[in-house]
Order: structure tokens, then C-alpha cells, then sequence
């Protein structure tokens, strides 16, 4: 249970307990969208450009027309790659 006077971190005008469903979203999204980018950035030297760009495409607010494609692209990418399709197979990047 959120205090009265609890500040969100990233917007320290903000009050949390007075932030709609919508501003809750925003600053959930951000996070998760920071994670995901940082996580391929770290991958760059280890990936091609072609699996960097099926990562990113993961992080769309629109469903993939090949979702099953675009694995299959990151699963060839190498190990390290293929330890990110892992995760999208077992929820971290669920299918839309």
C-alpha cells in the first residue's frame, strides 16, 4: 500500500498514489522499453545487425506479422542470441 506522500522516481512532482491508469502505464512501459534496449545494446558486439533489428522489433505495440520468423532470426543470430530468443520463449518477450 502506497503512502500518501510517496514521490514516483522519475517525476518527483509526481505523487504516486494520484497518478491515473494511464501515467501508471507510461512510466511501467519506460522501464520495460529501457530494459529491453539495454539488454540488445550489451548484445551488439556478439550480434549482427539483422538480429539486432528482430530484437527491437519485439518491443512493438503492434502485433509481428512473422512472429515465429523473427525467433527464428534471432535463434540463428549465435549463442548469445539464442539465449535471447530463449527468453522470448519462456515469457520475457511473450507473443502478442
Amino acid at each position: 500500500m502506497l503512502g500518501n506522500d510517496e514521490m514516483c522516481r522519475y517525476d518527483p512532482n509526481a505523487r504516486l498514489n494520484v497518478l491515473d491508469a494511464n501515467e501508471h502505464l507510461r512510466r511501467f512501459l519506460r522501464l520495460c522499453f529501457t530494459h529491453h534496449t539495454r539488454k540488445i545494446h550489451d548484445l551488439r558486439p556478439y550480434i549482427s545487425r539483422d538480429v539486432e533489428q528482430a530484437m527491437r522489433s519485439l518491443a512493438s505495440t503492434t502485433p509481428l506479422s512473422d512472429y515465429d520468423g523473427v525467433l527464428a532470426i534471432i535463434r540463428d543470430g549465435g549463442k548469445k542470441a539464442k539465449g535471447a530468443a530463449n527468453c522470448c520463449r519462456d515469457g520475457c518477450f511473450p507473443e502478442v
